[in-house]
């Protein structure tokens, strides 16, 4: 069923079986799987979806990202 998903969507076969692989495994154990391997499970949604994103889209979460982590940074100084 994933090879015959992965040709309807026109997405790499190996990516969907990757997919389905990773959810069986979640659904199994959890999130201790992604923590072992030193993975923040709370970005696990981000990277399974990363790849359908365009380069311009990735370009500009990285920049609202960015511009997060500065407001912070800022915020943090004044409070000190």
């Amino acid at each position: 069923m994933a090879v015959a998903l992965s040709e309807i969507l026109d997405w790499d076969r190996y990516d969907i079986l990757r997919l389905v692989t990773a959810d069986k495994i979640e659904q199994k154990h959890g999130s201790i799987p992604l923590e072992i391997s030193g993975k923040n499970p709370e970005l696990e949604h981000f990277e399974r979806g990363w790849h359908m994103v365009t380069v311009q889209e990735k370009d500009l979460l990285r920049n609202q990202y960015d511009t997060f982590i500065r407001q912070h940074k800022k915020h943090q100084r004044h409070q000190a």
